[in-house]
Order: structure tokens, then C-alpha cells, then sequence
């Protein structure tokens, strides 16, 4: 059992034997009653992560709050639902993941708050995503660690200081006399550090300090409070991007196009004119829909669809003369839902879009897309897969992703395993050679795409320093 697995079920334990506190975190009210006054709360919805006893939920929603809550127990929820079922009271309590996603929809909440609690789950990096990634623009969140002065830790041993996934020091306790008996945290050495570590994400950030010491046992937490930093890359920038290749297509999306037409041959042989509008196409992550308008030049008769995460990109999309008889809907690739109700397709693209997830979301998404096609459907994906047994995460610090932008590379076969698991057969990588020059760019912080020639003059892709693998591949559903 790793240590999150071992926090986690020892705090299982400890809802179901003991129960904590009904009264709601002290600096958690000031702070809220400072930020919103009395019922500054209402039409505004707040997420607690690690409710407990709800006290916490109870006093944001005297605030006016719609309050949500998620918990790594179990035991926790099962007594919360039981406690607001006989108030007459009906909670959204949700168990955290075992992957450390919050099982809520991006920029749901105006508020998270989190007392005594966040510490627990011990990679930072991914809380911070999710935590951003759950609070609409400039949404607020309050959260707290110990102090590292404070006499809690003395009793604790230092398992990780030179963690990857955080700046801070992951601690375990090991007093065979407490109650927290086993339970790992993460411990910040100075406020300089944990501002260090929430400011790539949030701004106006702000670090104070609460102590108390009943009497000889000192107890201090530094609680971190900041406003999301929301930059939409994939809405503005992206989109420029785009704006280069309305009038021809990519270079390489001019190769998905011969694809995917070289894949209807197949199906249709001598027929092939006429049977295309028996096909139907997705394009997923489609963007501004340049996509869709060269494939449509080439292959008019197919019937069209683009969808988006973006409801800002979908509705672009529909007011577009040029993209007028193609079908536009808001989807997350990572949330495709299981219902009759959701249209099929004979053949799904997917166009640089799962680079961007872990391993855990691209399995979700693969779920996702095997439900979406059709029989015998044909699935093209173009991301970076290569040959090497290599699984490599990239982070690259740009102004556009201040967080930190990650780039996943798949060997072929992990991914070819991944899909096989799923349900696809047939799988076929396809690695792109880009047939043009593109120059360096000037700017080291600028990680467009160029190009190097290599002494039999083929051409290279970079990206920063990173030799990147462009693969397009085609997959069978069964």
C-alpha cells in the first residue's frame, strides 16, 4: 500500500471511529466574511474539499453558498448524506478519485475552500490542476498547511524532501499514541515556498499564519488564499494559430485527409462516390473547424460534425458561414456520456488533443471514443507515438500556460495495448514527415514548430529542444 493509499484508508478509520468537530474553522469564516460580507454568497457555488462533519458546508451556506463537497473517504460521505438526509437536506458529496481528478465540471465553483485537509493528498501538482481547473474565472479558494514550527510534526518522520510533484516535504506521522498514526502530509519549509508553489496557477496571493498553543503543545497552519489565473490558451492564441491555415490545410492534416479517404476506398471500393453520404465524421477538439472545411473541399458528401470543450469555440463554429451544414456541440473528450441518446459516427478524428492527458485520462478518453463509433468504425488519432518503450512527460513553462503546459509521449506499444484493451483491432501507425522547411524561432520562450535537415535530408520536428514524434494512427472498432 503506497503512502496516499495508506492516508487514505487511515482516515477512513478515523471518520468511522471517531468523527471530528461540528464547528466550522474560525479562519475559514473571518476570511469568507471579509471576501463576500453576510450573504455575499448567493447565486455563487462553493466546493469544500474534505467536508468532514460539514461544518464548514453548514456556515458557507448561512453565506448564501451552493455548496458541493468531495472526500477521499468514504465513511466521511456515508455519514454526511445520512446527517443532511435528516435535516431534509440534499448535499452534491462526491468521492475524490483515486487519481486525484475532483469529480466536478471545469469552471463550476466561485469558491474552494479546504480546512485541515488539502495537505493530505500528497501530490500537489495535480491538486493545483484540478483546483484550477474547477474554479471559474477569477474564482477564489482558501486552503491550509501546517506550519513547520508546529509540535504536530515532531512526531513525524520525513519520507520524501525532494519530491518532484512539490516544493514542499511529504512527513508521516509515527506516534504510536495518536490517532493520526500513519498519516502522510505535505509540509511547506517557509511561506516563501508555498506562495512559490500556488503562484505558477492563482494569482493575488496571499499567506497567513494561525496558531494556538494550549499549553505546552504549539499548533500553527499557514493558510494560502489566491484568485484563479485563468489563461485560455486554446481560445485566443490557439486560435490565431488556426487563422494560418484557413485557406490550406496543414501539412500534415493534409495527409489525415488522404487517410481517411484511402479508408472509405477501402470500404466502398468501386462505389466510392456514391456511397460517401453514408458516412458520418467527428471531428473532436475541432477547434476553429479549419479541419473540417478542407476535408469537406475534398470530400463533400460525408455528413459532418465538430465538437469542442469550449462553448466559446462551438458557438464561433455555428456562426461561420464557411463550416454552414456541419453540426457544432460543447463535448468533453474526457466525460463522453453514456447514454442511447448520443449520436454514432462511422469514423472519429482526433487531432493533437490527448498529448495534453495523463495516462489515467487518455484511458477515460479512449472509453469515450470507442462508445462515440459506430461498428466497424474507423478511429484516427495524430499525436506523438514512437517507436522507442519510452512514456515521457514533458513540462514546458510558457507565458501562455503559466501552470506549466504537459506534453505525454506513448510508445507504440503502449498505446497499441491500450487501445487492443478497449476494444480496437487493426491499429496502424503512421509517422509524419513533414515535407516543407520551417524556420527557428527567435525567441527561446517561443516552442513553435521547425525544422532541421539531416544529412540524407530528412526533416526534423522540433519543439524547444524536444524531437518530437508526430505520428498519425488508424485503429478498428470491433
Amino acid at each position: 500500500m503506497n503512502l496516499q493509499s495508506e492516508t487514505t484508508t487511515r482516515w477512513d478509520e478515523i471518520n468511522k471511529e471517531v468523527g471530528y468537530t461540528r464547528f466550522p474553522n474560525e479562519m475559514i469564516v473571518i476570511w469568507v466574511a471579509q471576501n463576500y460580507g453576510n450573504h455575499g454568497g448567493y447565486g455563487l457555488k462553493a466546493l469544500d474539499i474534505g467536508f468532514g462533519s460539514l461544518a464548514n458546508i453548514d456556515m458557507l451556506s448561512q453565506f448564501g453558498f451552493e455548496c458541493c463537497g468531495v472526500e477521499a473517504s468514504p465513511e466521511a460521505i456515508n455519514s454526511a448524506l445520512e446527517t443532511s438526509e435528516s435535516r431534509g437536506e440534499k448535499l452534491d458529496l462526491r468521492l475524490l478519485k483515486e487519481s486525484g481528478e475532483i469529480p466536478f465540471p471545469d469552471s463550476y465553483f466561485d469558491l474552494v475552500i479546504s480546512s485541515h485537509a488539502i495537505y493530505h493528498n500528497l501530490d500537489v501538482s495535480k491538486l493545483k490542476d484540478e483546483l484550477r481547473r474547477v474554479l471559474k474565472d477569477d474564482g477564489k479558494f482558501l486552503v491550509d498547511f501546517f506550519e513547520i514550527g508546529s509540535d504536530e510534526l515532531k512526531t513525524t518522520e520525513i519520507v520524501n524532501s525532494q519530491s518532484p510533484k512539490t516544493l514542499g516535504v511529504i512527513m508521516r506521522s509515527n506516534d504510536p499514541n495518536s490517532e493520526l498514526y500513519g498519516v502522510s502530509r505535505v509540509v511547506y519549509p517557509s511561506k516563501k515556498l508555498l506562495i512559490d508553489e500556488f503562484s505558477s496557477h492563482f494569482e493575488d496571493i496571499n499567506v497567513f499564519q494561525n496558531s494556538y498553543n494550549p499549553g505546552s503543545y504549539y499548533v500553527s497552519w499557514l493558510y494560502i488564499s489566491g484568485k484563479n489565473k485563468k489563461v485560455k490558451y486554446v481560445e485566443s492564441e490557439y486560435l490565431e494559430y488556426q487563422k494560418r491555415y484557413s485557406d490550406s490545410p496543414r501539412r500534415s492534416d493534409a495527409f489525415l485527409i488522404d487517410l481517411i479517404e484511402n479508408s472509405i476506398r477501402s470500404k466502398t471500393s468501386d462505389q466510392f462516390n456514391s456511397k460517401l453520404s453514408e458516412f458520418s465524421l467527428i471531428d473532436i477538439g475541432c477547434s476553429t473547424g479549419n479541419f473540417l472545411f478542407h476535408l469537406r473541399h475534398c470530400l463533400p458528401d460525408i455528413k459532418y460534425c465538430g465538437a469542442d470543450v469550449f462553448p466559446s469555440i462551438v458557438e464561433s463554429c455555428k456562426s461561420d458561414s464557411r463550416l454552414n451544414g456541419i453540426e457544432f456541440y460543447q463535448l468533453d473528450i474526457r466525460n463522453v456520456p453514456q447514454t442511447q441518446t448520443q449520436p454514432l459516427y462511422d469514423m472519429i478524428v482526433v487531432n493533437a488533443v490527448l498529448h495534453r492527458f495523463e495516462k489515467s485520462i487518455l484511458r477515460k478518453c479512449i472509453k469515450g471514443l470507442y462508445r462515440l463509433l459506430k461498428p466497424k468504425g474507423t478511429l484516427f488519432l495524430f499525436e506523438f507515438f514512437h517507436e522507442f518503450d519510452q512514456e515521457v512527460e514533458i513540462v514546458e513553462q510558457q507565458s501562455t500556460h503559466p501552470e506549466g503546459a504537459r506534453l505525454h509521449f506513448w510508445s507504440y506499444r503502449t498505446i497499441q495495448e491500450m487501445l487492443e484493451q478497449h476494444g480496437f483491432s487493426e491499429i496502424e501507425f503512421h509517422p509524419f514527415k513533414i515535407d516543407i522547411d520551417l524556420p527557428k524561432p527567435k525567441n527561446p520562450n517561443d516552442t513553435s514548430t521547425y525544422t532541421l535537415k539531416t544529412d540524407t535530408q530528412e526533416r526534423l520536428q522540433l519543439r524547444g529542444s524536444i524531437l518530437m514524434p508526430w505520428c498519425h494512427l488508424v485503429a478498428q472498432k470491433h
